[in-house]
């Protein structure tokens, strides 16, 4: 298969056309973290996500994932506001996908939201949902480090690739780091 560039600039146009046509790119590398940092293009990537006949639905769904977790990994500012408003645009759907993504991202904003974390079960499950999402399917565990669990991401086959999210027992405070 051949990939043919669009060459246009960003728009809502482009990006449908890209989304109707597997062929079609709109970059020449990248395109999932070029759309994924243009967070006025989340309700047409929603839109795109929500329909099943679209051919790029899941792509659409797992561009946006991506950039949130990390948004909410590295903690920015702006984070939950964006969360937030990416499951408003979402909430609509029937399909299981989705549904996931928006469950997914409700316990990213627990996350962010801190507070107690009192069991290593509820530490497994916001790790994984905060370094998994729906896009990656890395092996996950928690260890207890005393007054914090910490949380592997770890990326078989060779295990090479490695994240690690702290987070405080007391507090649901939380560090990344790679």
């Amino acid at each position: 298969m051949t990939k043919r560039s669009l060459d246009l600039s960003l728009d809502e146009a482009a990006i449908r056309a890209w989304a109707c046509d597997v062929e079609l790119a709109l970059a020449d590398q990248d395109e999932d973290l070029m759309l994924g940092a243009r967070h006025e293009f989340y309700p047409l990537l929603a839109t795109l996500a929500k329909d099943a006949a679209c051919p790029r639905a899941d792509e659409c769904l797992a561009i946006m994932d991506f950039n949130l977790m990390f948004r909410v990994l590295r903690a920015f500012p702006d984070a939950e506001a964006q969360v937030e408003k990416t499951i408003g645009y979402l909430l609509d759907s029937d399909r299981s996908l989705v549904a996931a993504f928006i469950h997914v991202n409700r316990l990213r904003l627990d996350l962010l939201r801190g507070g107690s974390v009192a069991s290593e079960a509820r530490a497994l499950e916001l790790g994984t949902s905060a370094l998994n999402g729906i896009s990656r399917q890395a092996e996950i565990s928690a260890t207890d480090a005393g007054s914090d669990w910490v949380v592997e991401l770890s990326v078989p086959p060779l295990h090479l690739h490695k994240e690690w999210l702290t987070i405080d027992k007391a507090t649901g405070g939380y560090t990344f780091r790679r």
